[in-house]
């Protein structure tokens, strides 16, 4: 097993010497709504006559959060590159049997990636 990187986002890039700053924000919205009836008497028209109207009010919040960094590149880079994403861990798989001989015959393989920290934040020489 090996760890790396997914960018979640295009990098900020600047020459040597130049601060750079990445902001991810990542917020939930909840939403709760209220339902009813109001009725109104149409007695101009209909004598006695109701109607009845639905009505619903909805009521959001948010709560959201931020996660930044900044990083100067060193003045004798041409230029850096300022990363936000995950740390994730890379394994290779495979399913197979015993065949003859008893020797493990492979049928599938594959690699899977699974995210673990987010977000990370690095950084890059250009």
């Amino acid at each position: 097993m090996r760890s790396d990187r997914i960018g979640m986002i295009p990098p900020s890039s600047a020459p040597g010497g130049h601060t750079l700053g990445i902001t991810l924000t990542a917020g939930t919205s909840i939403t709760g709504t209220i339902t009813g009836s109001v009725s109104a008497e149409e007695g101009v028209i209909f004598a006695k006559a109701k109607e009845t109207v639905g009505a619903s009010i909805a009521v959001s919040m948010t709560a959201s959060v931020s996660y930044s960094d900044t990083w100067k590149v060193p003045s004798s880079w041409r230029e850096g590159y300022l990363h936000a994403g995950a740390d994730r861990k890379v394994m290779n798989w495979d399913v197979g049997h015993y065949g003859a001989n008893c020797k493990w015959v492979i049928s599938r393989k594959g690699v899977a990636k699974f995210p673990y920290h987010i977000p990370a934040f690095w950084h890059s020489k250009g």
